[in-house]
């Protein structure tokens, strides 16, 4: 019963266990653990075959535009705006990941 309930009760939880890019507890989640989190899908879906080669290269690329926004960003501190682009571009990512290893495209029957 309590499954249900919880299931239901519409507060929307993303997948890495947050609310939008907080954790738990409400704090903005740290860029690292996401950036791992994201890093650890694109592995996962290459390692399944469920992301081609050509699709974690395209996803890294875009992993890596993060990365290098992210350290210009924390160098003066992490202002709201630069913190909601970083949010906006993270959702972006993590929507890329999932659409990839559901595209039924597979390593090896592409035709990359």
């Amino acid at each position: 019963m309590r499954v249900r309930v919880e299931r239901n009760d519409s507060q929307q939880r993303n997948w890495y266990g947050g609310r939008g890019w907080n954790d738990n507890n409400g704090a903005w989640m740290q860029v690292n653990r996401r950036q791992f989190q994201l890093d650890r899908r694109i592995d996962q879906g290459l390692r399944s075959g469920k992301i081609t080669t050509r699709e974690a290269v395209r996803l890294r690329a875009e992993f890596n535009a993060i990365a290098r926004a992210e350290a210009s960003y924390r160098a003066g501190g992490f202002s709201v705006a630069e913190r909601a682009d970083l949010d906006r571009r993270f959702d972006r990512l993590a929507a890329q990941i999932r659409w990839e290893r559901r595209d039924g495209e597979r390593y090896g029957y592409d035709r990359y």
